[in-house]
């Protein structure tokens, strides 16, 4: 988690002096693409703890790592909140942020819920009660989803707009494709 949080405040801080004094007006913006990017995949990364100790649950029926999972995750995106909220808007990026909070908020109020009631499971607790946890979080991670999409489709008009596609490069480097056009 420490590294989470400090991984927050590189960009933040890279924002506030590239705000104030870079005359590229394309540079505010991609440092600002940045930082929202660095959140989400701080927040991925703790997800995916979460998600490991599920696996782990289901199958031991152990479910006591579960809790401390949670809470980290809990942590993380009250922290992203607190770092994404105060941002204001670097050429145009109003729709982005507001859809980053919506995610966020989506996280919180419908994910996080989703992930308790497996903590109160045992190793006798029946399969379908188990089933039951588990088709409720992936009710849950359908509206992710789909907020994850709304905010990705604003990220990509935002650096559409600004002339740079980070994550459109950057996915695909992932993915090994040497064709991505620099701009």
């Amino acid at each position: 988690m420490k590294f989470a949080l400090f991984t927050f405040g590189i960009p933040i801080f890279a924002l506030l002096c590239v705000g104030c004094s870079e005359p590229n007006p394309h540079a505010a913006a991609r440092t600002l693409d940045e930082v929202v990017t660095t959140v989400n995949d701080s927040l991925f990364r703790v997800q995916k703890q979460w998600s490991k100790a599920m696996a782990y649950a289901v199958s031991s029926g152990n479910y006591s790592r579960l809790k401390p999972a949670r809470l980290r995750f809990e942590r993380c995106l009250d922290h992203a909140a607190r770092t994404i909220k105060p941002l204001e808007n670097v050429a145009g990026s109003d729709e982005m942020l507001t859809s980053e909070m919506e995610l966020l908020t989506i996280e919180k109020k419908t994910v996080l819920p989703a992930f308790q009631p497996f903590e109160k499971l045992r190793v006798n607790t029946p399969m379908i009660e188990v089933t039951l946890c588990l088709d409720r979080l992936k009710e849950a991670g359908v509206i992710e989803k789909n907020a994850l999409s709304k905010f990705k489709a604003s990220q990509a008009r935002y650096e559409e707009r600004n002339g740079f596609l980070f994550s459109e490069r950057a996915l695909k480097k992932i993915k090994g494709d040497t064709t991505v056009s620099t701009q």
